[in-house]
């Protein structure tokens, strides 16, 4: 492929690190990597804490277990994704194919936008979880800084993966440089001409079908 395709240069080119982590595609990415860690971190580790008559893990927003399950679980999943769509940046700009390059790019918009989605179930289901929480329900063992950041990261996420989508969508649209042709071609196109051995008159040859 001789062409730039989906606002990448042309595979082969030299990599340059610097220019690589300054890409708004992985720029943003590293930031909702970096809020997937703080979610799945707050809530997996900071947002439990053991009932000690049942002896059983207790979850912190309203002991509702399916919002600690959840949150962590979208944080977990989400830090992941982040992480591979950064080096699938590194190899996109070796792919040959605008074929892979729009699948990439394709692929990257759909978890982009689910994600965005699910982030903003998760801070309304946290936030909502968090604010019927009874000030006698949270240990005093327990730092509630955790909950806090959980849902303001949960919020921030809904953000950055929007804009993560929004990038995707517009090198989606970019297309392939150079690759488009025009809408109406000729319908005959310069064909050779021959001599008419009679009558001096030349004819173009047919197009050949």
């Amino acid at each position: 492929m001789s062409q730039a395709a989906y606002g990448a240069g042309k595979a082969g080119g030299t990599f340059d690190a610097m220019t690589f982590v300054k890409k708004p595609q992985v720029v943003v990415k590293l930031v909702c990597f970096l809020f997937g860690v703080i979610v799945y971190w707050c809530i997996s580790g900071g947002s439990w804490y053991r009932d000690e008559l049942t002896k059983k893990d207790i979850c912190l927003f309203n002991k509702d277990a399916s919002a600690c399950l959840y949150g962590s679980t979208i944080g977990f999943f989400g830090l992941l994704g982040a992480a591979a769509f950064v080096v699938g940046e590194y190899f996109f700009e070796q792919m040959s194919s605008a074929k892979s390059r729009k699948h990439f790019v394709i692929g990257d918009m759909g978890f982009s936008g689910l994600w965005a989605v699910l982030y903003f179930i998760s801070f309304c289901y946290l936030a909502n979880q968090w604010s019927d929480t009874a000030e006698k329900d949270v240990p005093e063992s327990v730092n509630s800084g955790d909950a806090y950041s959980a849902i303001l990261c949960s919020f921030f996420s809904i953000f950055t993966w929007a804009g993560s989508g929004w990038f995707a969508y517009q090198r989606f649209l970019q297309g392939v440089e150079g690759m488009d042709f025009p809408s109406s071609m000729p319908e005959a196109a310069q064909y050779n001409s021959y001599p008419d051995t009679e009558g001096g008159e030349e004819y173009q040859q047919a197009p050949a079908y």
